[in-house]
């Protein structure tokens, strides 16, 4: 295990410690532990060597453009992650472990915005399909035949008036 000594007031392992105490710490130290053994001395160059190569692969990614304006961009935005990593491993915090937290958060997000997305949506039927349409044929039809009924009969019951 590595020991080192505090150069600042920082909070490590649920404690607030003060500067001048020395601590045995097995994670990645930060700029407010001066190391005191060989093994602290090894885990502070592993983590230079860390941020350098991490600076590196972004300048390598992004910095390769020859706009003057994107080089200068590139090594504002380098300066100040790296500073951004030393500030917050003066507070204990592991880039690593908070890098995994988000991409975690980022995944929960992406998945409600799903689900928000697909209940924000109508619900669709699908539309029934219509009926086929059958083809009319003509058909002939024979007229009903006609039946005359005969007006009835009736006898004359007084004789016609003589003229």
């Amino acid at each position: 295990m590595a020991r080192y000594r505090l150069n600042a007031k920082i909070f490590l392992k649920d404690q607030l410690l003060e500067a001048g105490t020395e601590v045995d710490f097995d994670g990645e130290p930060n700029s407010a532990m001066d190391p005191i053994d060989d093994a602290a001395v090894a885990a502070v160059a592993d983590r230079e060597a860390r941020l350098v190569a991490k600076a590196g692969a972004l300048k390598a990614g992004l910095g390769a453009s020859s706009d003057p304006a994107v080089v200068e961009m590139v090594n504002i935005f380098t300066a100040r992650l790296e500073a951004a990593e030393i500030k917050l491993a003066e507070y204990g915090v592991d880039i690593d472990e908070l890098d995994a937290g988000m991409q975690m958060v980022t995944g929960r997000v992406d998945d409600l915005e799903g689900v928000l997305t697909a209940a924000a949506k109508p619900a669709t039927k699908p539309k029934p399909k219509p009926a086929p349409i059958e083809e009319f044929a003509p058909q002939a039809v024979e007229p009903a035949p006609v039946v005359e009924e005969a007006a009835p009969v009736t006898e004359p019951t007084e004789p016609p008036p003589a003229v």
